[in-house]
């Protein structure tokens, strides 16, 4: 099959732009639960036929379905001003359909609670990383963005619906689309977290998925279900100590080993100074020993990224672990960087780029 020259991912975008700027609502929702992507239109002619495929999930369709060929044929219409642009190019149709997902609710067995697509989940959390829902009150928003910012360092994208969702977003289906997509979910407990109708309904949904979720004492005790586990008592402006004891809950769970240290791998490929790699550095070290199976992949991801064999701060602390699990000893011969001289061991304020 050939590749149009129109990337479909424009024809939605130009499509979203009109139906927003129409005040649509109804249709701009669907179309923003569909993936797009074009398959070739055969035409005696030699021109570029294309047709134009939109994928929602179930729940959109089935809402639409006595629409679907009006709808379909009224975005083609506001289709044909960006088309006519394209030379020797045709759209000859613009097709919705249901993605193929299992769901027997109504004979009768459990509903689905939300269709999904990696389209959308990418959309909402960071590729790679591991994906924690922060249930918390709106008046503890601020100090628990600085609190994602150093899980950030741990390979954790946090999930805050005050500040995660982008404007002109549904945002109760964006809460939803996080509820079910997160490999775990935090409960911190400011006041009023208990008489709040959307944390006790998020903290449900995550016990109802049977997935790995914690609790933060503030204010409050936990309540309702989730008192049988002990929260942690914390201060809510200790950020980083916050997003460590965390992460070391996460830690202690074997099935969300292999996601956690996926996620700061991935973290540490991407950093992009030397002050990042020496945070995430940290932040791996604070997680304890190392999995033999993650070992590898973390040395190999340190080799791969110019900034981190750069880092001052790595470059004196590494060499020691490189000999603790057998592995080549690091060189780092660029002028100006520490070396293992049989000098004492950094303090714990110590700051690798005081004179940069």
């Amino acid at each position: 099959m050939r590749r149009t020259k129109l990337d479909p991912n424009n024809l939605i975008n130009f499509l979203g732009r009109v139906l927003r700027d129409e005040g649509n609502t109804e249709e701009l929702q669907l179309l923003r639960t569909c993936t797009p992507y074009v398959e070739e239109d055969s035409n005696p002619f030699g021109l570029d036929d294309w047709r134009l495929i939109l994928q929602t999930n179930t729940d959109e369709f089935v809402r639409h379905r006595l629409n679907i060929a009006s709808i379909c044929q009224r975005w083609k219409a506001l289709l044909e001003p960006l088309v006519a642009t394209q030379e020797d190019f045709r759209l000859n149709e613009v097709k919705l359909v249901c993605e193929s997902i299992v769901d027997t609710s109504w004979k009768g067995g459990l509903e689905q609670p939300l269709q999904t697509s990696a389209a959308a989940e990418d959309k909402l959390w960071q590729a790679g990383c591991f994906r924690l829902f922060i249930s918390h009150k709106s008046e503890a928003k601020n100090q628990l963005s600085t609190v994602c910012g150093f899980l950030k360092y741990y390979g954790i994208d946090g999930f805050l619906a005050h500040t995660t969702i982008e404007p002109d977003e549904f945002w109760r289906s964006q809460i939803r689309l996080g509820l079910q997509t997160c490999d775990s979910l935090v409960a911190v407990l400011t006041a009023g977290f208990g008489l709040s109708a959307y944390c006790q309904q998020e903290l449900g949904w995550a016990m109802g998925r049977g997935i790995y979720w914690t609790s933060i004492k503030i204010h409050e005790d936990p309540s309702g279900l989730s008192e049988e586990l002990q929260a942690t008592t914390m201060d809510l402006s200790d950020s980083e100590k916050m997003a460590r004891v965390i992460a070391l809950r996460i830690r202690k769970q074997e099935r969300l080993v292999d996601t956690l240290y996926r996620g700061i791998i991935q973290r540490f490929s991407t950093a992009n100074s030397g002050a990042d790699a020496w945070y995430v550095y940290k932040a791996f070290k604070n997680l304890g020993e190392c999995p033999p199976e993650y070992v590898q992949p973390w040395y190999e991801t340190l080799l791969s990224n110019p900034i981190t064999v750069t880092s001052k701060g790595i470059a004196h602390y590494f060499p020691e672990w490189c000999n603790q699990h057998g592995l080549k000893t690091l060189v780092f011969p660029t002028p100006g960087m520490f070396t293992l001289d049989g000098e004492d061991e950094f303090p714990e304020d110590f700051w690798p780029f005081e004179d940069e």
